[in-house]
């Protein structure tokens, strides 16, 4: 695992992501939460053949591309370390 500052506006968004759409007014209260403390846990990442793809964390991302951040950290992981896929639907389904 690396921690790494980039552009967030660089990261590729999962387009197998099965997240479930949320509101305007729950991206806005991200984006609001962003402006005053930041990012408090970094999205991860993995390394893939288009760039820095989003395995955790797209609403983050969001915000920050929303608030204008002109960078953010992020924990790249390892392509093999689990089944992303499998982690991004626990982590969605969970909230």
């Amino acid at each position: 695992m690396e921690l790494r500052t980039v552009d967030p506006r660089s990261l590729v968004f999962n387009p197998n992501n099965r997240r479930s759409a949320s509101s305007p007014v729950a991206d806005e209260q991200m984006a609001a939460s962003i402006k005053v403390v930041g990012i408090i846990q970094p999205p991860i990442v993995k390394q893939t053949a288009d760039g820095l793809e989003i395995v955790y964390g797209e609403r983050r991302v969001k915000g920050a591309i929303s608030t204008g951040l002109p960078v953010i950290a992020v924990l790249v992981v390892e392509a093999s370390t689990s089944d992303h896929a499998m982690a991004a639907l626990v982590e969605n389904v969970v909230r």
